[in-house]
């Protein structure tokens, strides 16, 4: 009986371990279409390679207008774009002078799983909690929408914004409704003074 058990578990230790690379390949695989399909947005890291172009290659930040600083171009928008939109955009740039033809590779380095894509808001809305950034840029507005709106003691015209910066938090306090949410975010929204 004994042996029986032993050949049954090493019959069942074999087929886990041979499925393993075939999940592993498969999950790989997801991930490099979740790549091409990533949108870009603000606060998210962009890895470009340019081949034979070594000041151009690297890990780009998207600032908070959608704009990546490149050597010789300057400010690129890439915001609300799919890496295969960028590396079209950037060829056609660089081949207006620079290079004759560059040969670009777009990609987000990491693309941040659904759950590290949240924010949170509290204070006077009607549901406050975590949200999750759709792939399109949100903004201070469209995240009280999602909270199902303003409650009716709420200051409208004054948010706060508390976000990580490496090991520092932030402080911002901010009157434009159309600021850009980055993951991790924490909006209070303060009661008004009547």
């Amino acid at each position: 009986m004994f042996f029986k058990t032993l050949d049954v578990r090493n019959i069942l230790l074999f087929l886990t371990l041979a499925g393993f690379p075939a999940c592993h390949a498969l999950a790989h695989e997801a991930d490099l279409q979740n790549s091409k399909d990533h949108i870009f947005s603000t606060g998210e890291k962009i890895h470009i390679t340019v081949l034979n172009e070594d000041d151009l290659t690297k890990n780009y930040e998207i600032d908070d207008a959608g704009m990546i600083l490149m050597p010789l171009l300057g400010k690129v928008h890439v915001a609300g774009l799919r890496p295969s939109k960028v590396e079209m955009f950037l060829t056609q740039y660089l081949q207006d002078g620079y290079i004759l033809h560059p040969v670009i590779s777009v990609n987000a380095p990491s693309v941040p799983p659904l759950q590290s894509r949240s924010f949170y808001i509290l204070g006077e809305v009607e549901n406050p909690g975590r949200y999750t950034i759709p792939e399109d840029n949100l903004n201070l507005l469209n995240a009280v929408a999602l909270a199902g709106g303003f409650t009716y003691r709420a200051n409208k015209e004054e948010f706060e914004i508390m976000r990580n910066k490496g090991e520092q938090k932030h402080h911002t306090k901010n009157n434009s409704a159309k600021a850009a949410l980055r993951p991790g975010d924490l909006i209070i929204v303060r009661e008004r003074f009547f």
